[in-house]
């Protein structure tokens, strides 16, 4: 279900956004002629515009939205505080913590306003390791600094032993 929702959101907003551009081209480069504003698309245009959008909104979610898993060489609640300051370098806040289960969402409201509030990062603990849900590029990053810190706390605690 969530994935549907995703679909719609994205169909109405790439339509949106489709719509504002093209009556700003429409209204700003208009001649001394009165042209209609269906006149700038062909015959047909807009249906296939529309077919466009509803496969890309379709595709879109299964290709924005990804899951992670980073393994640590301990528990992973040992490694909280270095999930916790890699969400805050990347200014999400944490918006619920339940057992096992933390969610982050971006600090900006105006980010949160330009991803349609489909920003949140799940981060579920397991054992040994995490497991990450969200926009892809977001869980990718995090999912790396929270890996990279990690082997680089453990190297410092093997090194000192």
């Amino acid at each position: 279900m969530k994935y549907f929702i995703r679909s719609v959101k994205y169909f109405f907003y790439f339509a949106f956004l489709f719509f504002v551009l093209t009556w700003a081209i429409y209204y700003f480069m208009r001649t001394e002629q009165v042209v209609a504003y269906s006149d700038m698309f062909k015959d047909n245009a807009l249906v296939k515009i529309i077919l466009f959008f509803i496969l890309f909104a379709g595709v879109y979610p299964a290709l924005g939205f990804a899951k992670k898993k980073v393994v640590f060489a301990g528990s992973a609640d040992a490694y909280m505080d270095i999930i916790e300051e890699a969400f805050s370098a990347m200014r999400y806040v944490r918006e619920s913590a339940d057992s096992g289960r933390l969610v982050f969402r971006p600090k900006s409201q105006l980010l949160r306003f330009t991803r349609m509030y489909e920003d949140r990062i799940t981060v579920v603990l397991s054992g040994d390791s995490i497991e990450m849900e969200g926009l892809r590029k977001d869980v990718i990053r995090s999912a790396g600094v929270i890996d990279f810190k990690a082997r680089k706390r453990d190297e410092q605690r093997h090194e000192n032993a």
